[in-house]
């Protein structure tokens, strides 16, 4: 990846960040316009291609994601979806019921946690015998003893 990119994606996400903080969530028509003007009014020559495919590119790296009003960088932030996250890294394929449990977090809680860890792609989730099970991303099932068919 060229430098000259890496710039760019900075400045866009920059930008994306200061769209947040004035909107509540991330629409990714209405951010596109947002940041041109930026550019714009700062006399950065970006095209509207260029930023869009920078956020087509944030999007699949999961550090967007329309509809909400977060970056990946935020998501660990707060401190029990944190607890969740490393509960899950230190007990691979644990079930809701075990989390709850261990961490004394109410069901709401504890599944909107856990939503926003599946949606920004930290955890990844599994349902064996009829329980959903908890992995991180990057545990890998081929290293797991899951069946290929659950």
């Amino acid at each position: 990846m060229s430098s000259r990119l890496v710039r760019q994606e900075k400045l866009v996400y920059e930008e994306i960040k200061h769209y947040l903080n004035e909107n509540r969530v991330f629409e990714l028509n209405k951010a596109l316009s947002y940041i041109k003007n930026q550019f714009n009014k700062n006399n950065l020559k970006f095209d509207l291609n260029q930023i869009k495919n920078i956020f087509l590119s944030f999007l699949k790296r999961k550090i967007i994601v329309e509809g909400s009003y977060l970056v990946r960088e935020d998501i660990l932030s707060i401190k029990k979806r944190r607890f969740i996250f490393k509960y899950i890294i230190q007990n691979p394929g644990v079930s809701f019921f075990d989390i709850k449990q261990e961490l004394n977090y109410n069901s709401h809680i504890l599944k909107w946690h856990l939503s926003i860890l599946l949606i920004f792609d930290y955890i990844y989730k599994i349902q064996i015998e009829n329980r959903d099970t908890y992995f991180d991303s990057n545990y890998l099932q081929e290293d797991s003893n899951i069946p290929d068919n659950v």
